[in-house]
């Protein structure tokens, strides 16, 4: 079965949501993909004091988004009403069994930690799918970024990995990718409470016990 038989992409009319948008053609293309194009408008959202654009209804910008790149795709266009933006996606994501979320980060800003948009990190905490995003989308996708050779896999210990583990495990086998997976050790800096020519090698043997642990699990 696809990975990505069913895709959701919030969409909010801004640019990066724009390259966001761009690159799921490709990836639909490649899984023959059904796209969710879902827009979340506030319930009181006010137009009078925006621009010309913003005054147009939120049902027909829906309607004209990316009408000609998407007119070969199966594409269906959603609008609900909801002042929690987040809470809306991940709860039609969840109805509509959706695979793969794509929307985008916040911003460029100088911090990273104002990279991250509220709403995509509550959506990337909440949602029980898999979530796509990226800071660098307004330009969309350069023509070769759908044929991965090596997917990259992080791992901890927690219960979650196993679950990334075979996610990532489907798609390399879907997209013929080498599967890497990368576990950091957190203990090892912690060094000032440890002779770490003692330590670290206890360390390293316990990682590696824990990660094939969860690779026996994932059946990876």
């Amino acid at each position: 079965m696809t990975p990505f038989s069913k895709i959701l992409i919030p969409i909010d009319f801004s640019e990066r949501c724009l390259g966001a948008a761009r690159f799921s053609i490709p990836l639909a293309e490649r899984f023959h993909s059904k796209i969710t194009l879902l827009h979340v408008q506030p319930p009181s959202e006010a137009y009078t004091d925006q621009g010309v654009e913003q005054q147009i209804p939120p049902e027909k910008r829906l309607r004209d988004f990316l009408v000609a790149a998407f007119a070969h795709l199966d594409v269906k266009r959603i609008l609900r009403i909801g002042s929690d933006v987040a809470h809306e996606i991940v709860q039609y994501a969840c109805e509509d069994g959706s695979d793969l979320i794509m929307m985008p980060t916040h911003g460029y800003g100088t911090f990273r930690r104002f990279l991250l948009g509220s709403t995509t990190a509550n959506v990337l905490h909440d949602a029980s799918c898999a979530v796509w995003t990226g800071a660098h989308l307004a330009q969309g996708p350069p023509a070769e970024w759908i044929n991965p050779t090596t997917i990259l896999c992080a791992a901890d210990c927690d219960a979650g990995s196993e679950k990334a583990l075979q996610w990532a495990s489907r798609l390399a086998s879907s997209l013929d990718a080498d599967l890497v997976l990368v576990h950091v050790e957190p203990r090892l800096t912690r060094s000032e409470k440890y002779d770490s020519k003692e330590f670290e090698p206890i360390v390293i043997a316990e990682a590696k016990q824990n990660m094939e642990k969860i690779q026996r699990s994932a059946g990876t």
